[in-house]
């Protein structure tokens, strides 16, 4: 199974956006932790020259080209961190065999994407402890998950005001946390908390009424 994980090829479309990329690339890393091998191939296409093997669909053009539809990946459908994750969704998803996945959130959507290549990873085995505790499996599954999710964030605003999460950013997003200060790279912000931007510590009438009498 973990060679066929290796194997798997990852696809993003020319056109993808950066968030995109940057997904494609945690889920090869990923998956090379996963596994001990070396990390799976990321291509811009599914041409004739990947034919054969399983194929895993990162962000929405590649998605598209694995039969998903535009109108489950609208922002409509999934607003800013929604994704969908599936390995047999589709006709093109079922023949490409087993450990074959699409991943996408909406376009332009800053973290759906991302949060669904997390997703994957998890459903493999792979756990974030801390920024510098990512452990995979202990033994090798019997076989590579069946997935077929939609997931929409339960709160719109996730945020843990702590040193490690403050100092190492990638282990918040991964973390699926959303904070204004979470932006490594070129990955954006997902949400801001008031406006203008701040946290709120404490919050408290000026003025209580007086009690009602007895």
């Amino acid at each position: 199974v973990f060679d066929q994980l290796a194997a798997a090829t990852i696809v993003v479309s020319p056109g993808a956006a950066p968030q995109e990329h940057y997904a494609a690339r945690e889920l090869a890393d990923g998956i090379a932790n996963i596994t001990h091998r070396p990390a799976p191939a990321i291509v811009s296409s599914l041409g004739a020259d990947e034919v054969g093997g399983s194929k895993i669909a990162v962000g929405v053009g590649a998605a598209l080209q694995l039969g998903l539809s535009a109108a489950e990946l609208s922002s409509s459908k999934l607003g800013s961190e929604g994704f969908v994750a599936t390995s047999n969704r589709t006709a093109p998803l079922r023949a490409a065999g087993p450990g074959s996945y699409a991943l996408s959130g909406a376009p332009n959507a800053t973290h759906g994407t991302l949060y669904a290549a997390y997703h994957l990873l998890h459903a493999l085995g792979l756990r974030f402890f801390a920024f510098d505790a990512i452990v995979g499996p202990s033994t090798c599954p019997a076989a590579l998950p069946s997935l077929d999710d939609t997931v929409l964030a339960a709160l719109e605003f996730r945020y843990m005001d702590g040193w490690s999460m403050q100092a190492h950013p990638q282990h918040a997003i991964r973390l699926h946390q959303n904070g204004e200060s979470f932006a490594p790279g070129s990955i954006g912000v997902s949400k801001e908390y008031a406006s203008p931007p701040g946290g709120v510590h404490t919050s408290y009438a000026s003025a209580l009424p007086s009690p009602a009498a007895p």
